[in-house]
Formats: structure tokens, sequence, C-alpha cells
């Protein structure tokens, strides 16, 4: 555990700014030094499951999906970060995309509503012993895995508030979610150096359970006074939850001033902030907030290692820039990200939703025909219904029913579960609705 709160400590968990400290760097900067990166075995629960026995080292399992911007930034920006390059000698990393079938038997063992989600898995019994929801800055990723390690061996979880975070990660990732939530909340009112992580992993559980009022209290009460390392992610789940909330909006205005909000975390606030532009009529605010958010997303951009990296946040983009009324400028940089990416879904159905939002539908038919070519599993549900609205803003209403009709028999053939079974209650009432016409 010693080394975990180091840590801690050192990457600005436990200060309200990031602090030196001799053999690291601040999340907000690009290593001098560029290291290896992990190897990340691809959708072989039971090679990683093999390797681990053999080597006894844990597996640290992120599970995700092509089309979850988390996800990607996670797969492409995260794990990509050098800083995680001396984790490979204790654990083996490992990659589940939640989509594919021959990942069913994982993703039952290991269930989660949202994504992504980071497993830390003990080989001798397969048991979870962490399960951290949504995206992590790198520098927290190792700290969390390090911790969990030292949970599967037994070695010192670092004082009371240590072991109740180990059990409170154990019962969280097995279900347990009452036990969970009461040792989370003695570790956040402790005076440990862990108390930011139970925090956020608090909020997060919340959020994933549906009690959106705690979510949101949490939020308020503790999450906008973390070290923006953590608390920009307490307080974007926070605004998931209760997204009018005065307290955390400004604290998301105020974080978005902080260059030290981890990426995915300032995208994530930024929309919020636009949405709330939008609800309050605020012309002028949308365009500067939104302008702002572009900025940044051309900043992250410029600076990324891969074209995987530099499309991970394509989704954003759309977005800021319908929020600007000008969706049409957002398909250059979309029809690069799909001559990078030609068998990667996303770009392709990024572009059909921006050229649905300039009207020009016969290019989005096109794209989102691209998307669903490359497309699998309950995903194509969602890819058939984006084409239902684009038939209809075509006005070709007879070829749109037939859509819908066609995502109806897909998905009532699937086990679908959590946000895909309330999508396909969704269309279901929508073909009620039309029948009633």
């Amino acid at each position: 555990m010693r080394r975990t709160l180091r840590a801690l400590v050192c990457f600005g968990v436990v200060a309200t700014s990031l602090v030196a400290c001799a053999g690291t760097t601040p999340s907000s900067t690009t290593p001098t030094r560029r290291e290896p990166e992990i190897v990340i075995l691809e959708d072989d629960y039971a090679r990683a499951l093999a390797e681990a026995r053999a080597t006894k080292r844990p597996i640290v399992a992120v599970t995700g999906a092509p089309w979850c911007e988390p996800c990607r930034v996670m797969r492409s920006a995260v794990l990509a970060d050098p800083r995680l390059a001396s984790t490979e000698r204790d654990v083996v990393w490992l990659a589940i995309d939640v989509e594919r079938e021959k990942n069913e038997a994982f993703v039952a063992r290991f269930a989660s509503e949202g994504q992504p989600v980071v497993w830390v898995i003990d080989p001798s019994n397969e048991t979870a012993v962490l399960a951290w929801r949504g995206t992590v800055e790198a520098a927290v990723l190792r700290a969390l895995v390090d911790m969990a390690a030292d949970a599967i061996y037994g070695r010192d979880p670092g004082g009371d508030a240590g072991a109740a975070l180990v059990r409170a990660f154990r019962a969280d990732a097995s279900g347990e979610t009452k036990r969970a939530i009461d040792e989370y909340l003695f570790v956040a009112r402790s005076e440990s150096v862990t108390a930011s992580i139970a925090v956020v992993a608090l909020t997060a559980l919340y959020s994933a359970t549906g009690d959106r009022v705690a979510c949101a209290e949490v939020a308020v009460r503790e999450g906008v006074k973390l070290p923006r390392i953590l608390g920009a992610s307490a307080v974007a789940l926070g605004l998931d939850c209760d997204p009018s909330s005065a307290l955390l909006l400004r604290a998301a205005r105020d974080m978005l001033r902080d260059i030290n909000s981890p990426a995915p975390d300032r995208s994530a606030l930024f929309a919020h902030v636009v949405a709330a532009d939008r609800r309050a009529s605020d012309d002028a605010a949308v365009t500067r907030d939104a302008r702002a958010w572009l900025a940044f997303l051309d900043g992250q951009s410029a600076d990324a290692r891969s074209a995987a990296a530099r499309s991970s946040l394509d989704g954003s983009r759309v977005a800021a820039h319908i929020a600007l009324g000008e969706p049409d400028a957002a398909i250059p940089p979309l029809a690069k990200s799909e001559r990078d990416l030609p068998r990667d879904l996303a770009p392709p159905a990024h572009l059909a939703h921006a050229f649905a939002a300039a009207h020009k539908w016969e290019d989005a038919l096109r794209a989102i025909d691209r998307a669903l070519a490359l497309a699998y599993g309950p995903y194509r549900v969602v890819l058939l219904a984006q084409r239902v609205d684009i038939e209809i803003g075509k006005g070709d209403t007879h070829t749109a029913l037939r859509t819908l009709d066609e995502a109806l028999v897909l998905a009532r053939s699937l086990s679908l579960t959590g946000g895909y079974a309330r999508h396909r209650a969704a269309l279901e009432v929508r073909r009620s609705e039309w029948r009633a016409r």
C-alpha cells in the first residue's frame, strides 16, 4: 500500500493542485521521455487467465464498446500513456469489447450497466476485487491497480481507511451495493489520502444503480472540494444525475478554467455547461462556451498520439458544432477520422449525425449505411433507429417504417438489458404511436 499512497500524493489526488515528485509527470503535460506502451490482450479472457495464473499476476480487464466515447478515450489515450508501462511486470492487461458475442461469458460474469469499467480480477478464484466505472487519469489508474494487487496478495491496506476502501471495492465489484456504500462513506469521511477515490467511486456507484438524488448530493457535498484530477469526474457524474444543479454547474465552470482537469472529464463538463446555456436561451454563452469546447478539442487532437486518440472525442466535436449551428464544420475532421480508421464504425456514425443536422439527407444515409456495414451486436439497433430519423428527415416515411420494423425485429431477437432494453422499449412506443396515426 505504501507505493499506492505515494502515487496518490505525487499525482495530486490529495492536493488542490498537482505537485512535483521525483520521477513523475503532471497529468496535463506530455512525458518528455517516450516509454513503451503496455501490451494488451484483445478479447481473450482464457488466455489472460492462463497467463495470469502462470505468472501469479492479477488481470486488469478494461471493458468498453466501439461506440462509447469514454471507452475510446480510455483505450486510445489513457491505456497508451507511457506511465502505465511499468505496471506490465505486475499485471496482465486485457481489453474486452462487451458487444462481441465471443465475450458473452465474461460480460455475464463481470456485469456493469455503464462503460467503460476497469476490473481487477484475482486469477486464483476469478473474482473481481475492483470495478472502477468511467474514465480515469493514467496516474490514478496506476494507483488503483497497485491498490487492488495489494488486496489480492494480502499486503498492507494502509490502516483502517485503506482496509475499508479495499472492502468497498470488493463489495462493489461483486454487486453488494449496500455494503459498498457503507464502506465508501466511511473512507470518504476519513482524513485518509484515499478519501478522494472513495468519493468518486461512491458517486459512480449511485449513478450506476440509478440513485440520482444521492449521486448529485455526494457530488455537491464532496466532489466540488476534490482536487481536479478526481473532482472533475465527480462533478461530471453529479451533473449526469442532476443537470440543473446550480452549484455543480458553477463548479464545472471553475474546473474548466483549470488546466489540470483530465481531458475526458473536461469535455463532459463542457457538454453540461453548453447544455445549461441552451436551457437558459443564452445564445452569447452558448457561442462562448461551445467555441471554448472546440478549442479544447482541437488542442487534444493536435497532441494525440494516434489516429484513434485523435478521433476519440469526435462525438463531442459534433455536439459542439451543432450547438453553434454549424454542423457542416464538423464534417472534414470526421471524414479524416473515417479515412484514418476504415474499420471503425464510430466515424461514419458521427458523420451521419453531422450530415443529418445539416439536412444533407443522402449523405447521411450513405454514412449510416457504412456504419451499419461495420456494426455488430445490439448497437445495430441504435444505428437502425438513427437511420429511421434520417429517412423521416428526408421525407421517406414509407422506408422509415420498414427500417423501424427491422430495428424492432432485431431488438426483440436479442437479450437486452440496461440502456439497450430502454431503447427497445422506446422503439416499441414509437411503433405503437405510428400505428395510431
